[in-house]
């Protein structure tokens, strides 16, 4: 008697522990899933350290495509270098359910990172599929309207300085991310990442001569850099790009070098669409003529709001749908057991 209540008290632990771990993916696959942030590249909206709750309900969750998708089940491979190499081959086509909302502009935005999909990214959607996008002087502009800065966004100036020391003690304070300008001929000069308090803050401090908005320059060219820009981290983008028409489900284009310098990385990674030029300026796909090709499905650009600290689809291209994991809504909390945010728990984002 004693052994079969030993045994029945085993399997409900069993059958309880299991029933857990069902709950847990099942939450993490359609309900919501906890991020750490990194970076910098959303501040001040985002600082790193922040733990965020980001919602699979608000666009509708992607479905896993393959077991190695599936959270907890992939522990069981990962002792398997197989199933590992294997990572990238779906067994399941794109599915995505029916969400809450649609995505919107403006919304903060979790997903895979285009270059490598086994990282997460987060940035701003900042045009949808459809829109024109452009950058000029450091200012957005999405089917020819100036965008406004996100209100908590960093912005990068350069600031002349009238007493170094009082600057350094009041950067030092509001704890300022300072750099030296490019041109080290101008000792007075820096440039400084500050957000529309940050600024208003440090220019009534007394410390400045003069401020203005840094922007990057490289020549004629920017259109071409940015478009076809080298995949890595590290690079300062120019604040010049496009314009870009986002790519959306259905959208029929030529097929030529401006299209393929716009494109040409979407197209190989998300749509499989290869043409090779032909010595006549003409284009092939699988040995026949192509001359228009129609995308597949919808595309997103995404910026960071420190846009000279981020990188983000002035690099490596618009984000397919199918990488979209979801809306991040609050931070749960931030900071560790030294420097906790007390003031940023249960924070909404926005």
């Amino acid at each position: 008697m004693f052994r079969s209540l030993r045994l029945d008290n085993i399997l409900s632990g069993v059958l309880f522990l299991l029933a857990v771990i069902l709950l847990a993916v099942f939450l993490r696959v359609f309900v919501f899933e906890i991020y750490s942030i990194p970076t910098g590249s959303m501040e001040e909206t985002l600082l790193p350290g922040d733990r965020i709750v980001v919602s699979k309900l608000a666009y509708g969750a992607a479905l896993p495509r393959s077991p190695l998708e599936v959270p907890w089940l992939n522990a069981f491979f990962l002792l398997n270098k197989q199933a590992i190499a294997a990572n990238d081959t779906f067994v399941w086509r794109y599915r995505r359910l029916s969400g809450l909302s649609r995505l919107q502009r403006e919304d903060v935005v979790v997903f895979r990172y285009p270059v490598d999909p086994h990282q997460t990214f987060i940035k701003r959607c900042v045009a949808l599929p459809g829109d024109t996008v452009e950058v000029k002087q450091e200012i957005l502009y999405v089917n020819s309207h100036a965008q406004p800065f996100p209100p908590t966004a960093k912005i990068e100036y350069k600031v002349w300085v009238c007493n170094p020391k009082a600057f350094k003690e009041y950067a030092d304070s509001l704890r300022l991310l300072v750099r030296s300008c490019p041109a080290r001929r101008d000792p007075a000069c820096r440039i400084v990442a500050l957000s529309r308090q940050e600024k208003t803050a440090l220019w009534s401090s007394g410390t400045l001569d003069s401020l203005a908005l840094y922007v990057i320059k490289r020549g004629d060219n920017n259109e071409a850099i940015l478009l076809n820009a080298p995949e890595k981290e590290g690079n300062d983008p120019p604040d010049a790009y496009g314009p870009l028409v986002v790519p959306y489900e259905g959208m029929n284009i030529p097929v030529n070098e401006t299209m393929m310098q716009k494109y040409g990385k979407v197209l190989e990674r998300y749509e499989h669409f290869q043409p090779q030029p032909q010595p006549d300026s003409s284009w092939q796909w699988r040995g026949k003529p192509v001359e228009y090709y129609t995308f597949r499905q919808d595309y997103y650009f995404m910026m960071g709001d420190t846009r000279h600290n981020s990188t983000d689809s002035r690099w490596w291209g618009t984000v397919p749908e199918e990488l979209i994991t979801g809306k991040a809504k609050f931070i749960l909390w931030s900071g560790n057991l030294k420097n906790f945010r007390w003031e940023r728990v249960l924070k909404g984002i926005n």
